[in-house]
């Protein structure tokens, strides 16, 4: 008989490569695997470029990036998702014009492009906004709303000559585009018949979107299959035109209402066309704020009208007049009657800078729930908090916010053994860790004389995917003491600084 042939990687079917890889998620680990042979690099380099995203830590390598793509327009023709989250702005004239130069040739060869986000301050300009509205497959974009950035500044006529859109996200938009918003979404609908899908509007506190200009785009937005909207940030923006233009949304699923000019009274009438609701976010006015007192009653009310409703995120971000951080708390008996009202579909429970009490998360009672944040005070039972998330039997991520700082990593292990095996993710306050476990093998010996052993081995390792975890999105960065963000959700986050968004670099999220 021959000798068996020795099977490597290399003998795997081409066919099988493209599943085995698609899994990978770190731009290295998919440059390594792009290294090993002709057919794996054949496979491996549509995954590489199909979705590039570059963050803070990836400034120093956008020149060399540009580059590249310039210099191979074929790599172009295979990104489908751009996100560009930083940009070598701070550079002398004649190098800035130059990769104003290169940013437009890669756009203009980014022929499958379908999602982009441009959210970098200053990034944007007229030469670049002409290369994006050329784009084909644009269905995607997110872009920073300010006109005149230094050392970028563009006209708002590129926004009428977009193609047209699934989804519209702008960050920080300036007056100009907020006067100009009535006509953008008026150009989507006439383009494409319905218009948007998805809205998204992200200030700072700013008044530039407010009652006048979102009455004005009452009319248009009637006319959309609209299914997400998200306003935030926006200080002159009350509930009367939001009331107004709720019934001509029937297919909205997901609403974020957060840290606007919005009177919780103005609640119970919103419950009444939310019927259809998958998801929504609010914030608290805190505790100081004269609707503090009827804000947690006027929100159950909202709920009670949600009976679909699968997520669910809460949070207060602001301090009070003198500087000094003042806590809201979740009023007794809310999450019982949160539970009882939408706890039987609630998969996504999300609750930062407003404390929750023992009792608060012992009346938790949502068996669904998948991704959990909770935010405790200065005193913990970590026994009672054990006991109470081992409830939760197909939790995924838990993420718990607190004002001790003297927990240790032991401590976090041993809630997240007492946690649902399905637990991939656990955090506590800016430190995330995966949770990783292993089978033991338990001899006859230790069985026989009865040794306690678990069958299966946990261990923390630390937080290494390539991006921020959605918990720490969330926190609103009340855990440093710096001047939070708006927005929760991840694309948001492109338009302020590292430090604002849940830890000042990536040494604060790690495993000590």
């Amino acid at each position: 008989m021959g000798s068996r042939e020795k099977t490597t990687f290399a003998s795997l079917p081409v066919d099988l490569l493209h599943s085995i890889l698609a899994p990978l998620i770190r731009p290295g680990d998919l440059w390594g695997a792009a290294l090993v042979s002709r057919e794996w690099n054949i496979v491996t380099t549509p995954l590489l470029y199909g979705h590039l995203r570059l963050i803070g830590r990836d400034l120093d390598i956008v020149g060399k990036l540009f580059r590249t793509l310039v210099d191979a327009p074929q790599l172009c023709h295979l990104i489908r998702s751009l996100e560009l989250r930083v940009y070598p702005i701070s550079l002398i004239l004649s190098e800035r014009l130059e990769t104003e130069r290169q940013a437009a040739a890669i756009l203009r060869s980014c022929v499958s492009l379908r999602v982009l986000r441009w959210t970098r301050k200053g990034a944007l300009t007229d030469r670049v906004l002409e290369a994006i509205t050329e784009l084909p497959k644009l269905e995607v974009f997110e872009l920073n709303g300010h006109t005149s950035l230094s050392p970028g500044s563009w006209s708002v006529k590129h926004l009428l000559r977009l193609p047209p859109l699934r989804t519209l996200s702008f960050i920080l938009p300036d007056r100009l585009v907020a006067d100009a918003l009535p006509q953008i979404l008026q150009d989507q609908v006439e383009k494409s018949g319905h218009g948007l899908d998805e809205l998204t509007i992200l200030c700072r506190e700013s008044p530039v979107v407010n009652d006048k200009i979102m009455e004005a785009c009452i009319p248009v937005l009637s006319q959309t299959g609209l299914r997400t909207l998200a306003l935030a940030g926006c200080s002159k923006l009350s509930g009367a035109p939001i009331l107004r233009l709720l019934p001509n949304l029937p297919q909205l699923q997901h609403l974020a209402l957060e840290a606007d000019n919005i009177a919780p009274s103005f609640y119970a009438d919103f419950s009444r066309h939310l019927y259809r609701l998958l998801s929504l976010k609010v914030t608290h006015p805190g505790p100081r704020h004269a609707w503090a007192d009827g804000f947690f009653p006027s929100l159950l009310t909202l709920l009670r009208g949600t009976p679909l409703l699968e997520a669910f995120t809460i949070y207060h971000s602001g301090a009070a007049g003198t500087g000094v951080r003042e806590w809201a708390v979740v009023d007794d008996g809310f999450t019982r009657e949160l539970s009882h009202v939408v706890g039987a579909r609630l998969r996504k429970f999300e609750c930062s800078g407003i404390l929750m009490r023992p009792a608060s998360i012992d009346e938790l009672d949502c068996p669904l729930v998948r991704d959990l944040v909770i935010h405790l005070g200065y005193t913990i039972d970590l026994d009672r908090l054990r006991n109470t998330l081992a409830t939760f039997r197909r939790l995924r991520t838990c993420h718990v916010m607190c004002q001790r700082t003297d927990i240790k990593p032991e401590d976090v292990r041993s809630l997240a053994s007492r946690c649902s095996p399905t637990l991939a993710q656990i955090g506590w306050r800016n430190q995330v860790w995966h949770v990783k476990r292993v089978a033991v093998d338990i001899s006859e010996e230790d069985a026989v004389v009865g040794n306690s052993m678990e069958p299966v081995r946990l261990s923390l390792e630390r937080w290494n995917f390539p991006w921020w975890p959605e918990a720490l999105l969330v926190v609103r960065t009340w855990c440093l003491g710096i001047s939070p963000p708006i927005s929760q959700s991840a694309e948001a986050f492109g338009a302020f600084r590292r430090h604002r968004y849940g830890a000042e670099d990536d040494s604060l999220i790690e495993e000590d």
